[in-house]
């Protein structure tokens, strides 16, 4: 059978099989082909969904949230430069936009985390800062040199954050540190329940791992090519979760970097 009629095979049992109830069928790029499609989960939940800035919904758009102090939720409110000013907004678990706090001038705040010093650091890639901000809504700005993306609270009370050229470390008190990496972690941070930072080089199909002590080593194997690994959490299980933007896949990596 040729490979033209597989394809025509699989589009048919994807359209004639899929309804409005079934997700749609994953997509093999390297072959050009559909996947059968396969059914949801008969489990339903429910969504509720808060507008956080209800003036602006149309022209604001939430980057980064995070729990944060007073048992709120925090988020960063990103808009365009040119029509309005960041902002970061407190949200009760009701769903009720508790503060809300504007960062005045041209920014691009994209991602916070609650520091150990009670306070929340934003990325500002727009500015290439890392910034601090009180519960009060006052900032402070610590120069970055290059540009930040996520950031996450770290097991020795420091923030870490990914950046173009490496990874990021930021003290409480704004003494920066940098640790160069081979590729460009863009993706998401997080810390792994063997207290490294377990990040993702999206345009490499790499997951690296940093020490406290800035030792990086980095896993390949078993990354599908061109997924563009993006997101990562630990998991309960003690190995790390992340997504394949590209891939269409969850993938799972152990601490010794088997995925």
């Amino acid at each position: 059978m040729t490979n033209r009629s597989i394809a025509l095979l699989a589009l048919a049992a994807f359209t004639t099989g899929c309804s409005s109830q079934q997700a749609l069928a994953p997509f093999d790029k390297a072959s050009q082909l559909y996947y059968p499609a396969v059914g949801v989960a008969k489990k339903h939940v429910t969504i509720s969904q808060f507008a956080d800035l209800p003036m602006y919904h149309d022209v604001y758009f939430p980057s980064g949230v995070a729990a944060g102090p007073h048992h709120a939720l925090w988020v960063t409110d990103r808009i365009d430069v040119d029509f309005g000013e960041n902002a970061v907004i407190e949200v009760a678990t009701s769903g009720n936009a508790l503060n809300t706090f504007y960062y005045e001038g041209g920014s691009d705040l994209v991602d916070l985390a609650k520091g150990s010093d009670g306070a929340l650091w934003i990325t500002d890639d727009f500015n290439s800062q890392i910034l601090r901000m009180t519960t009060d809504g006052s900032f402070t700005a610590f120069p970055a040199s290059a540009t930040p993306w996520h950031i996450v609270s770290g097991p020795d009370k420091a923030l870490w954050f990914t950046e173009n050229s490496g990874i990021g470390r930021i003290t409480i008190a704004g003494a920066i540190s940098k640790y160069a990496a081979t590729g460009s972690p863009t993706g998401g941070i997080c810390v792994g329940p063997d207290g490294a930072l377990w990040f993702t080089e999206p345009a490499n199909d790499t997951i690296g791992r940093i020490t406290t002590r800035g030792k990086i080593t980095y896993s390949t194997s078993g990354i599908s090519p061109g997924a563009y690994p993006y997101w990562i959490a630990a998991g309960p299980d003690g190995a790390l979760w992340f997504t394949e933007h590209d891939g269409g896949r969850i993938g799972r990596i152990s601490t010794t970097g088997q995925v």
